[in-house]
């Protein structure tokens, strides 16, 4: 039998630890192209072609009431002004026997969120774009 707790999943980018999770999906994580392609010519002969192209996407879906827009807002900010955005990513399950990792070196805020306004608590959304992603995918003991 395994257990699994959301909250035991951690997130980091630029040293910053993420909080304040929107209800729902918090964290996303996508490659941006498949590992291979199969090309097939018009006799039916096929060749996989590897594509490497190891780049991916996190999408962090906070709170808008969460300290982390603060810090995530700053990072941001200075990327748009100076160029000074490129921060390592990292995501870690700590479940116990969790095994769950994606890394990147390199990754910087695709935009700054979109903002809405209501009577309601709304979501931020922040879009992390990183190059040379590690993923290995894990389960719980």
């Amino acid at each position: 039998m395994a257990t699994f707790d959301p909250k035991k999943y951690s997130f980091s980018f630029g040293g910053i630890p993420v909080n304040g999770y929107a209800d729902g999906t918090g964290i996303e994580f996508v490659r941006n192209e498949d590992m291979w392609a199969l090309v097939v010519g018009m006799d039916d002969f096929s060749t996989f072609v590897k594509k490497n192209n190891t780049s991916g996407l996190f999408t962090i879906t906070l709170q808008q009431s969460s300290p982390v827009n603060n810090q995530f807002s700053s990072l941001a900010a200075l990327d748009e002004t100076g160029n000074l955005g490129l921060q390592s990513a990292l995501l870690k399950d700590n479940n116990v026997g969790g095994t769950t990792l994606v890394s990147s070196a390199t990754g910087r805020f695709v935009k700054f969120p979109d903002i809405t306004i209501s009577s309601d608590l709304s979501n931020t959304v922040w879009t992390i774009l990183c190059t040379n992603t590690k993923v290995a995918i894990g389960g719980n003991i």
